[in-house]
């Protein structure tokens, strides 16, 4: 069977309404993927959320809960059904007939790698994390872990998206250019 695409305008309104839901348990939350490069048509929601510790809602007063987000308390039939339930990422079928990829940060990842990541598209996130050495855009004696940055032994301290790209590509690429971006760059890698 086919997987079904929703225009844009679809998909985001959709993403956006996720978004909001879920918003109140997150430091920050943003959609990432197709949806993010404003492509015409979208195959599924891509969700990156960085949660506040965890409460249960029935108890405003309790202490966090220790290795729990406020995301594990969080009532997913509000917005579809869960395939795919772990701490880091989860997989829901909205009523619509579109999956949300919910990609939860928890320590020791960073907000803006798994941005940049999960913006994708494939190619551009693939070159982000392998080495110039072997052909790809981060310098070497640099490498991903756990969507984290470290350098050689030692993490990069508060690496947002536009440091991962300054660091790999030496520049801000909006979002919707970075599919070309890649495509350019190994075709005239490939032309040398």
């Amino acid at each position: 069977m086919d997987k079904v695409k929703f225009t844009w305008d679809e998909a985001e309104a959709l993403a956006e309404a996720c978004v909001n839901l879920l918003e109140p348990k997150c430091y920050e939350i943003k959609y990432a993927g197709s949806i993010r490069r404003m492509k015409p048509e979208v195959g599924d929601i891509e969700i990156v959320a960085d949660p506040m510790p965890g409460v249960p809602d029935d108890q405003l007063f309790a202490l966090p809960a220790p290795n729990k987000s406020a995301l594990d308390y969080f009532d997913y039939s509000k917005i579809g059904k869960i395939v795919k339930n772990g701490p880091r990422y989860k997989k829901i079928e909205l009523p619509e007939g579109i999956n949300l990829d919910l990609f939860i940060v928890l320590p020791p990842a960073t907000f803006g790698v798994i941005l940049a990541i999960r913006t994708g598209p494939a190619d551009f996130s693939r070159l982000m994390v392998t080495h110039r050495s072997t052909g790809g855009w981060l310098p070497d004696g640099y490498y991903c872990r756990e969507g984290s940055i470290y350098h050689y032994t030692e993490k990069v301290a508060g690496i947002g998206e536009r440091d991962l790209l300054d660091l790999t590509v030496g520049r801000w690429i909006d979002p919707e250019d970075r599919e070309a971006y890649a495509a350019d760059w190994m075709k005239r890698r490939r032309g040398r």
